[in-house]
Parts: C-alpha cells; structure tokens; sequence
C-alpha cells in the first residue's frame, strides 16, 4: 500500500508496507494484522533486488511509510489506530486509541498516547530531525517525536504532542500536506480554504 526508500544504505533500497492475505472489520476476529513490511536492496549493475529485511504482523490498517534519517535509520508506520517503528530487530509502538489492540497486539508492546486520537489523515510530513506532522480530521495538529536512546543510534520510544497554532485560520480537513523549503507549511483542502503556515519552534 505504500514503499520508500531508506536512509544509511551504500545501495538504492526500498521499503515496502503490503498485505499477502486480504482482511476487512468484518474478519478481524478471524484474520488480523496482515499487513507485512519486504525490504529490498537494488543491485543495478548486476540487476538483482535481494530482500535484506521484513516484518510481519503489522496492523491491518497500516497506510504509510516514513523513513528516518541516518544514522538511527528505519521506518515509521501509520495506521488511523497506532504508529509504529521497525528496523531489523528493532521495533516500538503508540497506541492512539484502543482499537489498535482490538484484535490481540500482534507480539507488539504498545505504549499509550496521553491523548487518545484518530489518524484518517493525508501522508505525514517530516520537520526538523527526528519529527513527523500529522493533520487530523476535525483539522488539528500533531508531532511525533522519535525518542532515541543516548548513543542517538537506537530508538527507544514514540510520542506525540499537540501543536500550538498561533491563530485560528479555521482552515478545512487536509487532503494534502507540503513542506516548502524550511520555513512553510502548504495544508490543501478539498472542502474548505487552504493555508499556508509559517514554521516556527516554541522557545
């Protein structure tokens, strides 16, 4: 359902969210977290693709990968439930609400979001280091910060803070988000008026 590349790797490669076995709210009972994560290395002078690493049981509603910088490296997660962090042996979870478990944890340890949220939102955009901007429906604003652990090479936690807007532009439900260059913010909407926000990191 979606791919991108990574960071940190001496050859293109590319990370791929897909689903092998079909489920819907309907089966969760019976078939659930089936989604799965391939990662491939692309060798083009000797045209092969050899898988380096994969997860599975990844929530159902996964939709988006994001991938982090080097040298922490690895891949953000996004399902409307939770938000999760995978790289080799390594791996952490937020849970956003309690339909994230509703069908078992599948083998994941989650921790649990102060404030409880619903992610039915366009692709997160990456700001500054180890962050993601989210826009919810009812058009508020979130970060995900990346917690990392003191060597700063290993992750050790995922949060998400509230993001304070300066003034109530009453902009609609984002379809589209964009970061233009380092200081703005393009939000499209389809129903309602658009925006363009300037950038800026409380004191």
């Amino acid at each position: 359902t979606d791919f991108t590349f990574l960071e940190g790797y001496y050859e293109p490669t590319l990370c791929f969210l897909h689903e092998n076995k079909r489920t819907w709210v309907g089966r969760l009972a019976v078939t659930h977290h089936t989604k799965m994560i391939t990662t491939i290395s692309l060798n083009l002078s000797q045209k092969r693709h050899p898988c380096i690493w994969g997860a599975g049981r990844i929530p159902h509603d996964c939709k988006y990968l994001k991938s982090l910088p080097a040298p922490v490296g690895g891949v953000v997660v996004v399902s409307s439930t939770a938000i999760l962090y995978r790289n080799h042996g390594q791996r952490c979870a937020l849970k956003l609400n309690d339909y994230a478990t509703a069908a078992g944890d599948g083998g994941h340890r989650y921790d649990t979001a102060e404030e409880p949220m619903l992610l039915e939102t366009v692709h997160p955009v990456r700001l500054d280091g180890y962050q993601f901007l989210f826009s919810l429906r009812n058009t508020d604003f979130h970060v995900l910060n990346i917690q990392l652990d003191t060597d700063g090479n290993t992750v050790k936690g995922l949060g998400v803070d509230r993001v304070q807007s300066v003034v109530d532009v009453g902009v609609g439900s984002a379809t589209t988000m964009a970061r233009l260059g380092d200081e703005y913010l393009f939000v499209g909407a389809r129903l309602g008026d658009s925006a363009l926000f300037q950038i800026y990191k409380a004191p």
